[in-house]
This record gives C-alpha cells, structure tokens and sequence, in this order.
C-alpha cells in the first residue's frame, strides 16, 4: 500500500548486479549509493507475513559490522513474493549469474519477470496489475475478490498512479552507469522484453 510518506520520494529503489565487476549498487531511500563486493553482502530470506496460508518473503542483503554480528545497512533484492519456493528460486537466479560468471549458468531458473522501469512513468495499466495481483495473489479462483472490491481498487490504483507522477525518478551516479554499461549485441539481457508474453504489461 502506497502511503502519503511515498510522495515526492522515488518511483523505485533499483538494485544493479554487476557480473563482471561483481559489485552490488543499491539505490537507498535518500538518494545515495551503497556499492559493495557481492561476497562481502550477508544475505537472508526475509519472512513479513502471510497471505492467506502462504508466507509473504523478500530477499534481504545486509551490510554487517567487522563484529560480523551487527547490521550497519540492509536493502532488499526482490520483492514480495508468495512462497518460500519462489524466493529460493529468485535467489538461485540471482546467486549463479553472479557466481559462476557465465550467463548460461541461469539457465533451468524458474521465468524471471522484469518491470519496465526505465520506460518513463509508471503506466495505468502496470499499476493496476501490481494493485490487483496484490488482491488475489498467484491464485486464479481468487480473482473475483478485485469485482467485489473494484470501488476500493480503483480509488488505490489512481492513489498510486498519482505518487508516481510526483515522485522522482532514481538517477544512477555516474561512475556506476561507467561500470555497468552493457554491449549492444550482449544476447543475455534481462529486461521486459524478454518476460513471457502474460508479463508483458502491454509495453511490447
């Protein structure tokens, strides 16, 4: 749920995972950058609840203290999930491409779906989906429940369609953009166009 905090804040905090350099850039709430050595991120399955009977995970990358022991900063790597399955897979995704150094070595990973973020503002059509898969979850029989509540579901939607015209838009520094510049022929790109055609969001 989008809150009156979000506004004038950022439209997202992207993550940028550097194979070749092995570097992990997260973008934080007040505009900075944390960039850190992938083997030096403690990384968790995070547990927020449930939906229902299922848990409710994220993906969690902790910046420990030389103590090993006390949490200096956290961001997360994915976001809400539906089961622990799920996490686990996203996160086995994220662990051989930056790992094991070939693109190939993701291959047999459960479809990863992208967000087309660096398309612009956030379009009606994309806000709706995020707001109703929220409703009803991964579960296709519960999807009645967005014609029971469609007064509160559109009134959600324009909210958050509203926040993300006023928020910013995150801008990489420059020295990451250098570093993470991916080659126009690179055949192992992950971005929208490559979901599966239901993830499409209708910008393909």
């Amino acid at each position: 749920m989008i809150t009156y905090l979000d506004f004038f804040n950022y439209t997202h905090h992207p993550v940028r995972l550097n194979r070749k350099t092995r570097m992990v850039h997260a973008f934080r709430n007040n505009g900075t950058v944390l960039s850190i050595h992938w083997d030096k991120v403690y990384w968790v399955l995070g547990f927020v609840g449930r939906s229902g009977e299922y848990p409710i995970t994220f993906l969690y990358g902790h910046i420990l203290d030389h103590d090993q022991k006390t949490v200096l900063d956290t961001f997360p790597l994915s976001g809400r999930v539906g089961s622990i399955e799920e996490s686990l897979a996203m996160w086995e995704f994220f662990r051989r491409y930056m790992e094991e150094g070939l693109p190939k070595a993701v291959e047999g990973i459960p479809e990863v779906i992208c967000f087309p973020l660096d398309r612009g503002r956030e379009r009606w059509a994309l806000g709706w989906s995020l707001v109703t898969f929220g409703i009803h979850g991964p579960w296709p029989d519960l999807r009645y429940l967005v014609g029971v509540f469609f007064p509160f579901v559109l009134l959600v939607v324009a909210w958050r369609w509203i926040q993300m015209h006023l928020a910013k838009r995150p801008v990489w520094p420059q020295e990451v953009e250098d570093t993470c510049i991916i080659e126009p022929d690179d055949p192992h790109v992950y971005d929208v166009t490559t979901n599966p055609p239901k993830h499409r969001f209708g910008y393909c």
